[in-house]
């Protein structure tokens, strides 16, 4: 995985993504973003996770190719209809090109854990 020379960006692009964390098995990933282009590097300013469910659920996010490698938080508790920050444009996070954004919980099977993830696509 390469690590893009910011100083010759060409192209800074403005995206959002958004999603359920839905898994069939616990502990199976999520990718919430997925950085497939070389030489291109995402800026992730906001990850929000909502809880739309009338019971309290676990997050884990992190980084990594296949699995997750660097935690950004683990078995992190989301109050029923409740949304959390978990990170914002204090605190930035870079996936380079390979390397994507995970979620997982412990439910199974449910469409009531959502993300919303803003990032800059550098290139």
């Amino acid at each position: 995985m390469a690590n893009p020379n910011l100083v010759v960006v060409t192209e800074v692009y403005g995206d959002n993504t958004g999603g359920d964390i839905n898994v069939a098995t616990p502990g199976d990933l999520v990718t919430m973003l997925d950085n497939t282009e070389t030489g291109t590097l995402y800026k992730v300013s906001s990850i929000h996770i909502i809880n739309t469910s009338a019971a309290t659920m676990l997050i884990t996010v992190g980084i990594g190719t296949t699995l997750i490698d660097n935690y950004i938080c683990a078995n992190l508790s989301i109050p029923s209809n409740e949304t959390v920050v978990i990170s914002d444009k204090t605190t930035p996070l870079y996936i380079k090109d390979t390397q994507k954004l995970f979620g997982t919980t412990p439910t199974t099977g449910s469409t009531e854990l959502k993300f919303t993830i803003n990032y800059d696509k550098l290139s």
